[in-house]
Formats: C-alpha cells, structure tokens, sequence
C-alpha cells in the first residue's frame, strides 16, 4: 500500500472531523431554516389549490398527448429518493413536477395536520415537536416522505 493511502485510512477521523461534520452541521441548519420559512410562507391554502392544479394541467397534458405512449412519473430527482437504484427511467418517463412539499395548516383544537403528499417525516416531526405532538411511528429517516 502508497504510504498516503496508509495515512488517509489510517487518520480519516481527521477528514471526519475537518469536512464532514461541519457540512452535516450546515446541512442540517439549512433544512431547518428552510423547512420553517416553507411552513411560515407557504402553507397558505390558496397556494395549494395553484400547486395542485399545477399538477393537473401536467397530467392533463400527458393524457393529451396520448397516455399510452409514454409512462409517467415524478420529476423528484434522483438524489431525493429513498432507494440506492438509480431511477435510469425519470429520461423515458413523462416527468411531472409534484411540488406538494408544505405543511398546510395545524388546527391544536381538532388535533389535525394537513399536509401536502411529499412533506418529509422530518418536517413534519419539526412542526409537531413544539406542540408536544407525534406521529405513531416515526421512522428515523428525516427524508422520508408519504409519496
């Protein structure tokens, strides 16, 4: 073995340390501040039924354009997915832009959450953790989403 590939093995904690955690740091910061300014901007009911019908003239369009020739699926990039498979598909499919990502409204006094199809289980554990509220099951996967 190259005597520097021993010192990189051998002191990764080293680069663990120096890049990786400060950049989980600000990953995780940025998720946060963005999942509040979402939630705080954008849970406006009216912007739903426009990002919704955003979706149905896709769809409509796909189905215009003959259904049955071409399948269709999320525009959600690769990165975003749960699975290690790499969606080779997404360049044959119809993609639709699915951006129903928002946490819509809390009613405390019905004990009800209104959420969009692609909210995360961390934005959504995010928004119920101050009221002291849960999810039965929370998976420990913050990206996880109820597509």
């Amino acid at each position: 073995m190259v005597h520097w590939q021993h010192l990189v093995i051998k002191y990764r904690w080293v680069f663990v340390l120096i890049f990786l955690v400060p950049a989980s740091i600000v990953s995780r910061l940025y998720s946060t501040i963005r999942s509040w300014l979402v939630f705080q901007l954008l849970r406006n009911p009216s912007l739903h039924s426009r990002r919704v019908s955003h979706v149905q003239r896709q769809v409509r369009e796909w189905n215009s354009k003959g259904r049955g020739k071409q399948l269709m699926c999320t525009a959600r990039p690769g990165w975003q997915a749960m699975s290690i498979k790499v969606g080779r598909y997404k360049s044959t499919h119809w993609n639709i832009d699915v951006d129903l990502h928002h946490v819509l409204e809390v009613d405390e006094s019905k004990r009800l959450v209104r959420v969009e199809p692609m909210v995360t289980m961390g934005q959504l554990t995010a928004t119920l953790n101050p009221l002291g509220w849960t999810v039965p099951v929370v998976p420990e996967l913050d990206d996880l989403t109820g597509d």
